[in-house]
């Protein structure tokens, strides 16, 4: 979840216009020209939608996510209801753009990016892009952040493509044949891509076909490197990547590759050898995130990653880039 004020730059323009009917027959009485149909979503409900998301902080902010985003930031939620924080301030270097497609039905969606500078950190003065799928079930209820993902530091948002009249090419789904493959495919090679990685299996499942950015793989690394240093402490730790199976929208983009996202949870349990015990101490646990000083049988830690890729065309040879992902510990569970 991120918040600040801001000004967006608006990407997609609703234009109205005319059609010109045929020519009639002298004498004849020409047919009235059909009205083109009125956009479901308008790029200024879609820009006031964002501008609200991105003002509104503290615990009202979480109200305004939803899908798999809500259930990432539940435990960031439960900890802002613990200790309530002042609302984060604004900054003027951030630019945002809100890119709408062509929609006749609910639910509706629409993206949303945020760019800005870096100010600390080995990152400090690089850019960084945040980017957003918003969400509307139907028009009873209002707009919610349901996805999110960040890109590496330094890396801009791909050029998404957008017709004449600037609006977002969404892909239906009729139409993902076209491409090397499809987001719940992909979401299940990416997993057991995880799992193997984080195992230290010998060959890894899918390598040839998927080329994570360097942080992603620098996560996958670090999760590794903990379930290596927690087995040499005589304790178990069993870590396993599932797909969510969760469908989010595809959109084109403009050098002809796809834009898919997908939802995997990671399941981390951390147990001891029969008849011990895990011992937690250092006084650093908040019973949410990290659990209080004691002796458990197990601690389960629940987290959840998005992960967004570039996909070719069908027939290409080229491997997914995945360029972006929000991974997040949402649910711990200690038992005694």
């Amino acid at each position: 979840m991120h918040r600040a004020v801001t000004g967006i730059v608006v990407g997609g323009l609703l234009l109205i216009g005319c059609q010109l009917g045929p020519v009639s027959a002298p004498g004849a009485v020409a047919s009235p020209s059909p009205s083109p149909s009125p956009e479901l979503v308008t790029t200024a409900e879609a820009t006031a939608a964002f501008e609200a998301y991105l003002t509104t902080g503290g615990l009202a902010g979480y109200d305004l996510e939803g899908g798999a985003l809500r259930t990432a930031d539940d435990a960031a939620r439960r900890k802002e209801q613990a200790s309530p924080k002042p609302a984060t301030t604004s900054t003027p270097d951030r630019v945002n753009k809100v890119l709408v497609p062509h929609q006749s039905s609910y639910p509706a969606h629409f993206l949303a990016t945020e760019t800005f500078n870096l100010q600390a950190g080995d990152d400090k003065g690089k850019s960084l892009t945040e980017l957003w799928i918003f969400t509307k079930q139907n028009t009873d209820v209002g707009w919610l952040a349901t996805y999110q993902v960040t890109f590496s530091a330094g890396v801009s948002a791909p050029e998404f493509d957008l017709d004449k009249d600037g609006f977002l090419q969404a892909v239906p789904p009729d139409q993902l044949s076209k491409y090397s493959i499809d987001g719940q495919t992909l979401s299940a090679h990416f997993a057991q891509f995880a799992n193997d990685t984080i195992g230290g299996a010998a060959t890894i499942s899918f390598d040839a076909e998927l080329a994570p950015s360097a942080d992603l793989s620098s996560l996958l690394a670090d999760r590794r490197k903990s379930k290596v240093d927690i087995t040499a402490k005589h304790l178990v730790d069993t870590v396993t990547w599932k797909d969510e199976g969760t469908v989010e929208p595809v959109y084109r983009l403009k050098d002809g590759r796809a834009f898919m996202s997908f939802v995997n949870t990671e399941n981390d349990i951390l147990s001891a050898n029969p008849g011990g015990k895990v011992s937690i101490g250092g006084g650093k646990g908040d019973g949410i995130t990290y659990p209080k000083d004691g002796l458990y049988s197990q601690v389960e830690y629940l987290r959840m990653a998005m992960v967004s890729g570039f996909v070719s065309p069908a027939g290409s040879d080229a491997k997914t880039e995945l360029a972006a992902y929000y991974y997040r510990l949402y649910k711990m569970t200690p038992t005694a």
